[in-house]
């Protein structure tokens, strides 16, 4: 019975959607501008007098956050977004692995609508990852199928997010 109900209300959103012009896009945007509409708050990583603490997306986002959890362990994920490096220019130790990329590849749309709130970076694009001795690149381009990875070559350029654990 619930299921139908929920089925009918989205069949109604989707119905004043189409008759207004607005699309996935525009909602996306509002969201962004409107942080209490966000579907999930992650905990932020804020240095508080120095220290770093974890502290949750309503107090967090007013104190200068500089990381944020996706998972509810200690493994947070830098917001300083460093753009077009070259593998040999960036600190391979604190690179995400390849199997954690692929867990925050799960929550992409949640982690980048809350990364917009904040006015920060969107997961988009190439991103090095760790992953033995070869050289992974992981894509975030909207697939929620597949992560796309590769080992490319040592020259190729990508996006950097640093990682770490409080």
């Amino acid at each position: 019975m619930k299921d139908n109900i929920k089925k009918n209300v989205m069949i109604n959103i989707l119905r004043q959607m189409s008759a207004t012009g607005i699309g996935f896009e525009d909602l996306k945007n509002e969201m962004a501008q409107n942080p209490e509409l966000l579907l999930q708050k992650f905990d932020l990583l804020c240095l508080v007098n120095g220290v770093p603490k974890r502290l949750s997306f309503d107090k967090g986002c007013e104190m200068n956050p500089i990381g944020i959890f996706p998972f509810a362990g200690n493994w947070y994920l830098e917001l300083a977004q460093e753009e077009g490096k070259l593998r040999h220019h960036v600190d391979e130790k604190r690179l995400p692995d390849r199997d954690i990329w692929l867990e925050v590849y799960k929550l992409q749309d949640a982690l980048n609508a809350q990364l917009l709130a904040m006015g920060q970076s969107p997961l988009e694009g190439n991103y090095f990852a760790r992953g033995g001795r070869l050289n992974w690149v992981i894509t975030f381009n909207g697939n929620r199928v597949a992560m796309p990875e590769d080992s490319v070559s040592s020259a190729t350029v990508a996006n950097v997010r640093y990682c770490g654990m409080l």
